[in-house]
């Protein structure tokens, strides 16, 4: 699906792509990734999960959900698709040398330097480059990387902030009217304890009727 999707974007005109993927590394990233690479003849993906301003950090390789891994919080515990691996290089398992990691220090040595280093790891074969970030700064640094027209950009929403130049977490206006409960529908979409909780709390307060 993912395939042909992109290649009816390239038919109607659109020619540069972004994955979205989850923070959590929930659901299935590099079968989607790899079907963008071939339908849309990128060389490589530059992949950044991290979303510091919702605690989601990577270092080392390893994804953080504050100080905890990822396969230690509700990510693991997904019925669907639990996350069984806090290392990201391991959910994109290739050929030899096909995934590397790109630490911290590559990304602060400047944006021709960082640029060069991405193309010279293309070069020797990467297929999938793994970047860590743990802050607003870093992701910037591989926001920056979408001047190579033949690299696709997978991340969160806290890299496509920095894409997009829009703050992932805004202020939206308070209603200022009261609103009944009988007149709102609210879906939830996510097994996640956080979100589950929140329901509850909605419907013991609001006395809301689950449906």
């Amino acid at each position: 699906a993912t395939y042909n999707s992109v290649n009816t974007c390239r038919k109607a005109g659109i020619t540069r792509f972004y994955k979205k993927i989850d923070s959590t590394m929930r659901g299935h990233a590099k079968e989607e990734i790899d079907a963008i690479l071939d339908a849309a003849d990128y060389r490589a993906a530059v992949i950044s999960p991290s979303a510091p301003r919702n605690s989601r950090t990577v270092r080392n390789g390893f994804c953080f959900i504050g100080e905890r891994m990822i396969h230690e919080t509700d990510a693991g515990n997904d019925p669907f698709n639990p996350v069984l691996s806090s290392f990201i290089p391991d959910h994109f398992k290739a050929g030899e040398g096909e995934t590397v990691l790109l630490g911290l220090d590559d990304l602060h040595d400047g944006a021709v330097e960082l640029s060069e280093k991405i193309n010279s790891l293309i070069d020797g074969g990467a297929r999938y480059i793994v970047c860590d970030a743990e802050t607003t700064g870093d992701l910037e640094s591989i926001a920056g990387l979408s001047v190579l027209d033949d690299v696709l950009l997978a991340g969160s929403s806290g890299l496509a902030e920095m894409l997009s130049g829009v703050p992932a977490i805004q202020t939206f206006p308070v209603l200022t009217e009261k609103v009944r409960p009988e007149e709102v529908l609210v879906i939830n979409g996510s097994r996640m304890e956080t979100s589950l909780c929140q329901v509850e709390n909605l419907i013991r307060e609001r006395k809301g009727s689950p449906i």
